[in-house]
């Protein structure tokens, strides 16, 4: 933990003002990694970081959405799968779905709906990346391939 004026300090995590804001982020996250975990991300986003994924194929891994269909675009990014359940939200009266990008020091989770991403959260507090990373190994090993 850096020390900042004369005490600890943590970030935990951050919500972007925009979503496009976070994507940027994502995608040049994604270009600086070496793979990552996506679980029940919307397509559209998919599509957006595709042009980050290409050459990572090895080490990519998506699991889509109860009733998605993997597109041929899609399988190219890497090893798809889908998900048995849905994870929801009730975001301030609207029913959305929770999905996550997983990276090995940092977690983004994204709140949407089929006609938009609502709102963009990163965590940066590494217990918690840890774990939820092993949230998306299990919900891995359980998912239709």
């Amino acid at each position: 933990m850096p020390l900042a004026e004369g005490r600890f300090e943590a970030r935990l995590s951050t919500t972007f003002a925009l979503t496009e804001e976070g994507i940027k982020e994502i995608q040049e996250k994604i270009s600086n990694s070496g793979g990552v975990r996506m679980n029940a991300v919307p397509p559209q986003l998919i599509m957006k970081l595709a042009p980050f994924l290409k050459g990572k194929e090895k080490n990519v891994r998506i699991i889509l959405s109860p009733g998605e269909k993997p597109t041929q675009e899609m399988t190219a990014l890497g090893r798809i799968s889908v998900t048995k359940a849905r994870v929801c939200a009730d975001y301030k009266g609207i029913d959305a779905n929770l999905g996550s990008i997983y990276f090995n020091d940092r977690l983004y989770e994204i709140t949407w709906t089929k006609e938009r991403i609502i709102e963009i959260e990163s965590r940066e507090y590494d217990k918690c990346v840890k774990c939820m990373g092993e949230l998306f190994e299990n919900a891995w090993k359980i998912s239709s391939k």
